[in-house]
């Protein structure tokens, strides 16, 4: 094999200096009792290799230098953790899946300092076995590989846990040059307005102590009520220029209002601005196809007061969110972020949110398409539970899950104590989720 050139993955949109830390999957296996658990790391451990050797810059150090490093780390738990089926039972629930314990690295919002991690992996492994279970952990460095980018590598694992080859398109565009990906501005095409994703340089104001105490929960939309809320939503918006809303759609504007609502009845500040910021993929909106493994991260932001998610219907909240991933969700828009990042000198004041007050806005990552159900890891067989482990809190942001085989989505949220009562008080909430933990 040629001599790997490192210049070549050097890119723009992973410079931002606050995606220096790790994204997580945490896949739930059962593991009958009386099987041993060892051929069955050996064949993660034999499909990580084969990932590594088709992609061999997922076996750098982000400093960009090749080094030798175990590509999946082995943990015994069975004496001290929850079992397999307790996990099950309880629909997964956070606290039971602590990433102290289950991942091999931090993460988000954890900016790892380099005296932390040396070398500091693009990807790594870990797999924990527990009673009845085996739990896979795979962490990726998130300047170098984004959320959907993560997904694909796991996909490439089991593709090669069940003997299958790689394909061409996977292994050009996984490699692909990415100083070449995006076509920057022209001086003579004008930069859009990103001000929304430039941090407030004074940073947010001095936040109360119970701030520090935000949870982690994951709660269920049970497949009748999230079709409820979909039809709902779409029923209230019959006639408009808007044809059809998302399920996502529905979900992120069914969130924001009502934790809003729960906000409002404690802050008592209608006017107040609350922002939404939805993660998207620029990949579409560039033309760069699916098997591209790099980040292409972008956001759509919105805005409305308290008042105005009180009053407005959930399908207009969803309009209103469609509209604004429909207004960013374009080439010129994702290149013009990308000339943003490359033009900026001091990269630490970008964000994909910018400034961001936990104690009105909402920031939202979905993966509610990905489809992880039907996935078969070789003789591991198909994962029972898709999860995020718990790290530490991060106020205000929500992660979209998976569906469900049951066709259930469920979201991990991270609110205040204040914020998760008076949910349990909210009427509309309670009839549509149901609590996990």
């Amino acid at each position: 094999m040629a001599e790997l050139n490192l210049a070549h993955y050097e890119d723009f949109l992973g410079q931002l200096p606050r995606l220096k830390t790790y994204s997580h999957l945490l896949l739930v296996f059962p593991l009958p009792d009386g099987r041993s658990p060892a051929p069955l790391i050996d064949s993660i451990e034999s499909a990580a290799q084969d990932v590594r050797k088709a992609f061999p810059w997922l076996a750098c150090r982000v400093l960009h230098e090749a080094f030798p490093n175990p590509v999946v780390r082995r943990k015994d738990c069975t004496e001290n953790f929850p079992t397999y089926q307790e996990i099950i039972d309880a629909h997964g629930p956070v606290a039971m899946l602590d990433g102290d314990i289950l991942a091999p690295l931090p993460a988000f919002p954890h900016i790892y300092d380099d005296s932390e991690l040396s070398p500091a992996p693009v990807l790594a492994i870990q797999v924990t076995i527990i009673k009845g279970g085996l739990l896979l952990d795979i962490a990726a460095q998130h300047n170098i590989v984004d959320g959907g980018s993560l997904m694909r590598i796991l996909d490439l694992l089991a593709k090669s846990m069940r003997g299958e080859q790689f394909s061409t398109e996977e292994v050009e565009h996984g490699n692909r040059d990415r100083t070449k990906l995006i076509r920057l501005l022209h001086s003579d095409e004008p930069m859009l307005d990103h001000s929304h994703l430039i941090l407030d340089p004074h940073g947010a104001a001095k936040l109360p102590g119970d701030r520090l105490k935000a949870q982690w929960r994951y709660v269920r939309f049970p497949a009748q009520k999230r079709n409820i809320l979909k039809e709902r939503a779409n029923k209230e918006i019959e006639g408009g220029d808007e044809l059809f809303i998302s399920t996502n759609d529905t979900l992120s504007a069914f969130i924001w209002q009502r934790v809003s609502a729960a906000r409002l009845k404690r802050r008592k500040r209608p006017d107040d601005l609350s922002k939404f910021s939805r993660a998207l993929d620029a990949r579409r909106a560039l033309e760069i196809p699916r098997e591209y493994l790099g980040q292409m991260g972008y956001n759509a932001t919105c805005f409305l007061t308290f008042r105005e998610l009180e009053t407005m219907s959930l399908g207009q909240i969803g309009v209103f969110l469609r509209q604004a991933v429909r207004k960013v969700n374009t080439n010129y828009a994702a290149r013009s972020w990308a000339t943003l990042i490359a033009n900026e000198p001091n990269k630490a004041r970008i964000m994909f949110g910018g400034s961001f007050d936990p104690d009105k806005d909402i920031g939202i990552s979905s993966i509610l398409h990905a489809n992880f159900n039907d996935v078969e890891f070789g003789d591991l067989g198909k994962p029972s539970l898709f999860r995020r482990p718990l790290f530490s809190p991060l106020e205000s942001c929500v992660y979209l899950w998976t569906q469900t085989v049951e066709g259930h989505v469920d979201a991990l949220l991270c609110l205040i104590e204040a914020d998760w009562n008076e949910l349990r008080a909210d009427v509309e909430w309670t009839e549509h989720t149901e609590l996990i933990g």
